[in-house]
């Protein structure tokens, strides 16, 4: 939540209660969709990758500028995402949730390149 927006929830509650708990509960979902949404676009940038085994390999192949389009936006969209719009990027990697967030995503990514190396190998040798 922008720090500029804050909302003054014992205010709300005594006009709206309803939509203060609402508020409450949305202020607190927030970063939970956000992490699943970092995740599932950090998915789509592994996947851009131009190795054999993805996907971005068959686009490389196809057209290397429409790769790179997609890739540039990709990028640019995770590092907007990821990082505090409102501090410098060194901040922005002090702050625990970006800590959280990068560690849970790398973890993600090198699970997801174990297991996208490991499936071509074991289906080749048998």
């Amino acid at each position: 939540m922008n720090p500029g927006h804050r909302i003054d929830y014992k205010q709300l509650r005594k006009v709206n209660p309803k939509a203060a708990r609402l508020a409450a509960t949305l202020a607190w979902l927030e970063p939970i969709f956000l992490m699943i949404f970092l995740i599932a676009l950090q998915g789509v940038f592994f996947g851009l990758f131009p190795i054999s085994v993805f996907d971005g390999s068959d686009l490389w192949n196809w057209k290397k500028e429409i790769w790179f389009f997609f890739f540039t936006i990709v990028f640019f969209c995770f590092y907007h995402f990821s990082l505090n719009p409102d501090g410098p990027d060194i901040q922005a990697f002090q702050q625990n949730r970006v800590q959280i967030l990068l560690l849970a995503m790398a973890i993600f990514g090198f699970s997801t390149l174990i297991l996208w190396f490991l499936f071509p190998y074991r289906f080749r040798n048998k």
